[in-house]
């Protein structure tokens, strides 16, 4: 039976779970990983197996992390290993092994700043105390008690390794991010493929599904009809209140060339209806286009404003969002239809307000969920006194079987999210029927980071990757060989 170094620290110290002290991992053993978050827990699973097969041993793995959910990681957190478990695995990386992986997922740029920028990791020889956490949802591979704890304390400031982007460097330095664009040699193409869609609060979620039935937009099902008076001729008035249904038969749709209208810098009618733009409004005075014999529940007045809420620059979500819907990676160009900006942080809460837009900056998908869940009081700082707001996020979230009231809405009627809990949220994207997706790449400031991201990258198989990503060889839809990091399918040169 192999210990490892933190087992073996408890064991000495009698501890139960909290305020223990576990024996550090040399320098030269620790790799530190910084960028995407989405692609965490698909780390995680990767480090779990190579642990495993290194320690010859199941369950070898335990994971440190700073919050107490049972089935995410956030964004900070360490995997330590009985043994040297990460070593190269193609001609790309140098003879290097690690037994402790240090995580911070603070966004995509961050694969490259954090090179010379230090950033926040946890070093569980610092922890002044953790508690075990009984893993579920997609962090159930972890599972034995004990391989999952939340701690206390335990952070330092150092510098990373590389590690894994949405969208390759050059966008990001297009967005005016002072970031050093990498060589060829240190930026590879990897074999994850990323889900995006639109999620929406649920006021506007339920409002949609139930004007796409008054439309005919939608099944009748996916909506209760009941009587409601008489319209100004006497013609009976009949009322549709969304039920609420999260399968793909009844999401509602957005189109690509709505959410653009309201992402540009143009003051257009998208931005001077407001929310209402979505219900067939010309115009703020225009509530909705349904005949006088329709009406829906909820029903936006006129006038009413919406949200948009968006990462920051260095996230690859936002950047890989006006690629996709402006088609322009640069923004903030109001000749070229630039991106919307958006000032302020989570902490001042300031918004840019263009007639009846409101746009906020949230620095994480955490940070955007809590803003969808109740955009009338979040941010707590300056509310955004709406209840209809929208954003892109990543499909690694999915807020059915959760607490969180958010849902993500179809995007040109086509769907990523299965709209149950646990789902996998790529099969569309797979089949390609759905291309809101980009291939992701990776960085290393040596060949020895490049040869342990690859190793952590091939540890997966088919049908292992966690909610929201899939593998090249598991999509259908193919370019020809070309892989390209330009959505569809991912400018990878």
């Amino acid at each position: 039976m192999k210990l490892s170094r933190i087992a073996l620290a408890a064991a000495a110290l009698a501890a139960t779970g909290s305020a223990f002290a576990v024996v550090g991992a040399p320098a030269s053993d620790i790799l530190h990983i910084t960028g995407s978050s989405a692609t965490g827990i698909n780390v995680a699973k990767s480090l779990s197996l190579l642990c495993d097969a290194a320690a010859g041993a199941p369950n070898s793995l335990t994971i440190y992390k700073q919050t107490t959910t049972t089935d995410t990681l956030g964004n900070v957190w360490t995997a330590d290993c009985a043994v040297k478990f990460v070593a190269q695995s193609t001609t790309a990386g140098a003879a290097k092994v690690y037994s402790q992986v240090r995580v911070n997922t603070a966004g995509s740029a961050s694969a490259i700043t954090a090179i010379t920028t230090a950033t926040t990791f946890v070093d569980p020889a610092a922890i002044t105390g953790s508690n075990n956490i009984a893993a579920a949802g997609s962090l159930g591979f972890l599972s034995t008690l004990g391989q999952l704890k939340s701690v206390t304390a335990g952070t330092v400031s150092e510098t990373s390794d590389g590690g894994f982007l949405d969208v390759e460097p050059a966008m990001f330095t297009a967005i005016g991010n002072t970031i050093a664009v990498p060589v060829a040699s240190q930026l590879q193409a990897t074999k994850y493929l990323q889900t995006f869609g639109i999620a929406v609060s649920s006021q506007l979620y339920n409002a949609l599904q139930a004007y796409q039935v008054a439309k005919g937009q939608l099944s009748a099902a996916c909506a209760t009809a009941s009587a409601n008076g008489v319209d100004g001729n006497g013609n009976p008035i009949t009322l549709y209140t969304a039920t609420g249904d999260t399968t793909p038969a009844c999401q509602p749709s957005i189109s690509r060339a709505q959410v653009a209208a309201y992402l540009s810098t143009a003051n257009n009618l998208a931005k001077k209806a407001g929310v209402n733009f979505l219900f067939g409004s010309t115009a703020a005075a225009v509530a909705n286009d349904l005949p006088s014999t329709a009406q829906i529940s909820p029903s936006p007045a006129a006038g009413t404003k919406i949200a948009y809420v968006r990462r920051n620059n260095s996230s690859g979500t936002y950047v890989g969002s006006i690629e996709y819907f402006l088609n322009n990676p640069i923004g903030g160009t109001t000749t070229v239809g630039g991106s919307l900006a958006a000032t302020g942080s989570n902490t001042t809460g300031t918004t840019t307000n263009v007639s009846l837009l409101a746009a906020y900056t949230a620095t994480g998908s955490g940070d955007v969920v809590s803003v969808l869940n109740d955009p009338v009081t979040k941010p707590t700082a300056a509310p955004l006194n709406t209840a209809y707001a929208f954003a892109p996020l990543s499909a690694e979230n999915n807020p059915i079987g959760t607490s969180d009231a958010y849902r993500f809405v179809k995007l040109n009627n086509n769907y990523i999210a299965d709209g149950v809990a646990g789902a996998g949220q790529t099969a569309e994207a797979q089949a390609g029927r759905y291309d809101y997706v980009y291939e992701l790449v990776k960085y290393g400031a040596s060949t020895a980071t490049l040869g342990a991201l690859n190793a952590i990258e091939n540890a997966l198989a088919a049908g292992q990757s966690s909610p929201g990503l899939f593998l090249t060889t598991e999509s259908s839809f193919s370019r020809g060989g070309v892989r390209k990091n330009t959505n569809p399918y991912g400018v990878f040169k």
